[in-house]
């Protein structure tokens, strides 16, 4: 599987400090893997994957900015906002460097969240 690279993002506490804690202590020592899939596959919107927190619902889910990061609890999901915002989520970061290569990301194709101090 092709590697599209690496993109720099900072997890953002104030509105979902329970769903962030618990993000953070899975990344502990080891990275969160997942299979990424695009919300709508026509639009290329969101990308979405599964990490298996299984958090209620925290803070007030809304619309996502390009380039920002959310959890979608009905999903159990990680959203990585690319375009226009088609997915109801509560923001918990921002993508700092590198959004572009994830338009060439491919439903199915294997995603890696991993701490860096």
């Amino acid at each position: 599987m092709p590697d599209l690279g690496t993109a720099g993002a900072r997890l953002q506490r104030s509105a979902a400090p329970l769903t962030v804690k618990a993000i953070y202590q899975l990344m502990q020592g080891k990275f969160i893997a997942g299979r990424a899939r695009w919300n709508d596959q026509a639009n290329k919107d969101a990308i979405v994957f599964e990490i298996g927190i299984q958090k209620g619902k925290e803070g007030q889910p809304g619309k996502l900015r390009p380039g920002e990061i959310g959890y979608s609890f009905r999903l159990d999901s990680v959203v990585l906002q690319v375009g226009e915002s088609t997915v109801d989520a509560v923001r918990i970061g921002e993508v700092k460097e590198n959004l572009d290569m994830f338009k060439n990301l491919k439903n199915g194709m294997s995603v890696k969240l991993k701490l860096v101090k």
